[in-house]
């Protein structure tokens, strides 16, 4: 076996590094359709929504994945690895406020319970609620009434 001076090391080293990097780098490459980070606020009633859910479920021919997230002092961020594709959506929100019950959680222990006070008009299956997502589009704030 060949002996390498310190030189021919550091350079085999460099060599091999820069190697892996590159091969590493082309098989995490995504692959498929861009998807979007999705952010904006949430009003309910002119007061942003403590807490909730949204989700963008595609419309009209767009051919993607029903996505979403939570909505958290009046804000919600749908970062892009999970985001929706380009195209047209109905968006669903619901707006979580405490019953003034209390439930058993899974671990045995009580807690409040929330509930949906969001009209079905955004929340429901027949959501008014629309969003085009687009390169360049992808801040969306919504204003509900309570009524």
């Amino acid at each position: 076996m060949k002996q390498l001076l310190p030189r021919e090391f550091l350079s085999t080293i460099l060599h091999s590094a820069f190697i892996m990097t590159v091969v590493m780098s082309l098989g995490c490459q995504r692959s498929g359709p861009e998807r979007f980070r999705v952010q904006g606020m949430v009003n309910f009633g002119g007061q942003p929504v403590e807490l909730g859910t949204i989700k963008f479920r595609p419309i009209e021919g767009t051919k993607a994945p029903l996505t979403g997230g939570r909505i958290s002092e009046g804000h919600y961020d749908v970062p892009a690895v999970k985001g929706p594709l380009a195209g047209k959506y109905m968006v669903q929100i619901d707006v979580h406020e405490k019953t003034g019950r209390k439930i058993t959680n899974m671990g045995g222990e009580l807690v409040d319970e929330f509930g949906n006070v969001a009209p079905e008009k955004y929340s429901g299956d027949d959501s008014l609620l629309r969003a085009e997502i687009r390169k360049g589009s992808t801040q969306h704030n919504f204003e509900l009434e309570t009524e």
